[in-house]
């Protein structure tokens, strides 16, 4: 059963980014466990990476400042991206800096 819930940015304090193999700080906005839909915010600073990971969940991207690559490919601010489940993402660099909203749904399609 699904919680209604209200969190601004203000509220939820920065966390060491431990959801991925990389630095970076996130903040959580939902965190259903066990193993359920989580959303947070992931902040990696200039020159950080992501190590290439396979995510358990569907996962959605949507930059919300700065930029990242991942694959040959750029992904600045404002792009959405899906990632199914057991696929795996190549390394995520960034050179300036990226703000990412993450929405992880674990649920089959």
């Amino acid at each position: 059963m699904v919680t209604a819930t209200h969190q601004t940015l203000q509220t939820t304090g920065w966390k060491k980014l431990s959801e991925l193999p990389g630095a970076g700080d996130v903040r959580m906005l939902r965190d259903e466990p066990p193993c359920g839909p989580r959303t947070m915010v992931a902040r990696v600073p200039a020159g950080g990476r992501i190590a290439a990971h396979c995510p358990l969940a569907t996962t959605q991207h949507l930059v919300l400042d700065g930029e990242y690559e991942c694959g040959g490919r750029l992904f600045p601010r404002g792009t959405y991206r899906l990632l199914p489940a057991g696929e795996e993402v190549a390394p995520i660099v960034t050179a300036g800096g990226v703000t990412i909203l993450v929405i992880e749904d674990p649920l089959d399609d």
